[in-house]
């Protein structure tokens, strides 16, 4: 009788999961709208843009497998309840623990799943998100010029008119304010155009005041007609040679490896910030399926919403333990108390509260 028990429950389960993940991954996706528009002003490519989206897919699934979880054993044990399922099952002397143990081995399942996902999946994808923004970018310095917020330089001031998104501007005026040098530059431009790979500036004015060590000021005048340069040298000087390769980018295996090399206690601290994050998160699998399994279950005559209050609750209380312990990027132990206790106290009143239904008490 107890295959057949695991076969339907399962199938019941799963049932519902598969909708949610699969709803859960077009609502989220749809929160993260504003990357993903930002994204599409930097790139005219569709395939590009195709592939930033999928690689958003990796970093919601592990919070859409959590939450669907919960919501799946929480509809799965609310059901049998309401049906009656769950009394019939207990008067053949099958206990509470055998009816839940499909469910709670699904939540391991999940639990290992969502592991090798944010292991191995979102760590490759985010590596691959910001390569993709990097090439976008460093291609083209118009896009960056337009975008100068993303730019690395400071101390500087940007202005032109666009004509064509990515490939021309007019009217450009670039300061920039050379502090180290001791020095103040203004470039102008009435047209700046990109050209197979080289970027053409016609009518150029460059202004450069110097200050020497006698205290004389001197005013450096150039003027051209075309100015020409090779467009990806010139968005490398704007946004740097590369991007910063940190804990989140790597595998768990190169992780702990790149931490054990680490000198700075900080870069240490971040390595394990980044494990307690990843095993936190992966065990919130199980821990949202044993939430839902257990106060889903409705023993008495009259319905309640009890049940689903706590389950709400607690569910909130898990995810807003992951947004605090990012307060905490710098102490890998007070992260992990902070994400792993939660869910330890949770589990332990679910089991409390197991020991209560077993009773009859609601």
């Amino acid at each position: 009788m107890l295959p057949l028990l695991w076969k339907t429950l399962l199938k019941r389960y799963f049932q519902v999961i598969t909708l949610s993940v699969l709803s859960f991954i077009a609502v989220l996706l749809l929160l993260r709208l504003k990357e993903i528009a930002t994204f599409a002003t930097l790139s005219f490519h569709i395939k590009d843009i195709t592939l930033f989206i999928l690689y958003q897919i990796p970093y919601i699934l592990p919070f859409a497998i959590s939450i669907s979880s919960l919501l799946s054993s929480l509809v799965l044990t609310q059901s049998l309840s309401r049906t009656c399922e769950l009394t019939a099952m207990r008067s053949f002397g099958i206990s509470l623990e055998q009816i839940l143990a499909p469910l709670f081995a699904c939540g391991l399942t999940l639990s290992l799943l969502v592991f090798l996902t944010v292991s191995e999946l979102t760590p490759h994808s985010r590596f691959l998100t910001q390569d993709l923004i990097y090439k976008t970018t460093v291609g083209n310095p118009l896009i960056l010029l337009e975008k100068n917020k993303r730019m690395k330089l400071t101390d500087a001031i940007v202005e032109m008119e666009c004509e064509e998104k990515g490939v021309s501007v007019k009217d450009f005026l670039f300061a920039l304010n050379d502090k180290k040098n001791d020095r103040i530059t203004l470039v102008l431009s009435k047209k700046l155009k990109i050209e197979s790979g080289l970027l053409r500036a016609k009518d150029v004015s460059i202004l450069t005041h110097v200050a020497n060590e006698e205290g004389k000021d001197h005013l450096l005048i150039e003027n051209a007609a075309v100015e020409t340069t090779k467009a990806r040298r010139f968005a490398e000087k704007l946004q740097g040679k590369g991007w910063n390769l940190k804990a989140e980018h790597l595998p768990l295996k190169w992780m702990l490896i790149d931490g054990k090399l680490k000198h700075k206690r900080k870069d240490k601290q971040r390595t394990k910030v980044e494990l307690a994050r990843r095993l936190s998160l992966s065990l919130s699998a199980f821990t949202m399926t044993v939430i839902g399994a257990i106060f889903g279950m409705e023993i008495g005559r009259v319905k309640k919403k009890r049940g689903i209050f706590f389950a709400c609750l607690f569910a909130a209380v898990i995810l807003f333990s992951f947004i605090a312990a990012k307060s905490f990027a710098y102490s890998g132990a007070k992260s992990a108390l902070c994400q792993f206790v939660p869910q330890a106290a949770i589990l332990l009143l679910c089991s409390l509260h197991l020991k209560r239904v077993k009773r009859g008490s609601e």
